[in-house]
């Protein structure tokens, strides 16, 4: 089978051997799988240092580098370097083929078409995934197509960081924040989308590229905007302690996705706020109760991940008009992207 994996800092295409299904797994023929430009970025990026060395012929360079970052960052920076074929991607959408013999989920049958989440979901033609890390697409999602699906998971990483950071707040408030999503990419448009779901209107958006998803839905933001919520949708920190400053006191700060964070903690304390993190999709993630058994989360199941993956597909039902136009359908022959959505079709060979 075909599967694009990430190998000395490239993305490339590889033949390897169907994967093996075991008692609790599902097996699913992938029709899409949505490529994460921020993971999956870091994922390659972290492959190609010493590939970057190795391309000088040169142990005076070697040694020059050695001596710049001294022993232990350039032993972790090598022990970082994925010198096989390191597996991308975490959300799909296809066609069960096949159940474990130990499977307990009645719900997913044969034929079914199906989300699958995590790093189980990789890019390849067939995937095994725990039962626990898979939703149904029931009846009522009809979207002419199957492809937007793929995003499902991405979405569910928007939504799951504003349901933690509003876990505690009267829900007949919130159309009163004034939100600022810091990051116009797509974990920071949905989560925009999501919020307007909730019937919040003031919504600025901080670094939205022109032409881009999110430029069709909220505006930018302007020195003026007064705010009491921030979600940081974004990889690079750079000005974010000057947006704190800038914040109502008692802002509520959600950080959403693999974002690497360094604040003064001053600036929050000064401030009163409160700041969350939400690096998942949902409750139950890395609990093997909830991913190989399918059983409830320990903690807070209302938002587990099947839960907010079914969210994620009503609101990409509800935008599927203004997403189709920010869509790029990706073959086999060319897994080059770009700024738009990218979607890799593994039915175009």
């Amino acid at each position: 089978m075909k599967s694009i994996v990430s190998y000395r800092g490239q993305r490339k295409c590889i033949n390897l051997s169907e994967p093996y299904v075991s008692g609790y797994d599902i097996k699913i023929k992938t029709y899409y799988s949505s490529i994460s430009q921020g993971t999956e970025a870091n994922t390659v990026n972290k492959s190609s240092f010493l590939n970057h060395l190795l391309n000088h012929h040169s142990y005076k360079f070697a040694f020059k580098k050695f001596r710049e970052l001294g022993f232990l960052k350039f032993f972790f920076k090598l022990k970082k370097f994925r010198n096989t074929n390191s597996q991308l991607g975490y959300s799909i959408v296809g066609e069960v083929l096949e159940k474990g013999c130990l499977t307990t989920r009645d719900d997913i049958q044969i034929g079914d078409k199906v989300v699958a989440s995590g790093e189980y979901a990789n890019h390849s033609e067939v995937v095994v995934v725990p039962q626990g890390m898979i939703t149904v697409i029931g009846s009522e999602h009809e979207s002419k197509n199957i492809g937007i699906y793929s995003l499902a998971t991405i979405v569910a990483v928007s939504i799951h960081g504003v349901r933690t950071l509003f876990s505690d707040i009267d829900q007949e408030s919130y159309s009163k924040r004034r939100c600022l999503i810091v990051g116009g990419g797509i974990i920071g448009t949905f989560c925009g989308l999501y919020l307007k779901s909730l019937g919040i209107n003031q919504i600025r958006v901080l670094d939205i590229s022109t032409g881009s998803l999110a430029e069709s839905f909220f505006e930018k933001y302007s020195d003026n905007y007064s705010f009491d919520t921030i979600f940081v949708c974004s990889n690079s920190m750079d000005g974010l302690e000057k947006i704190i400053t800038r914040s109502m006191y008692g802002c509520k700060i959600s950080i959403i996705g693999e974002t690497q964070i360094t604040i003064d903690r001053g600036i929050l304390e000064d401030k009163y706020s409160t700041l969350k993190f939400c690096k998942s999709y949902g409750s139950g993630r890395g609990e093997p109760t909830y991913e190989l058994l399918g059983m409830r989360p320990y903690f807070t199941p209302e938002f587990s991940i099947s839960n907010n993956i079914k969210l994620s597909l009503s609101l990409l039902d509800e935008n599927a008009e203004h997403i189709y136009k920010h869509i790029k359908l990706i073959s086999l022959r060319n897994i080059e992207c770009d700024g738009k959505i990218n979607i890799i079709d593994w039915n175009s060979k």
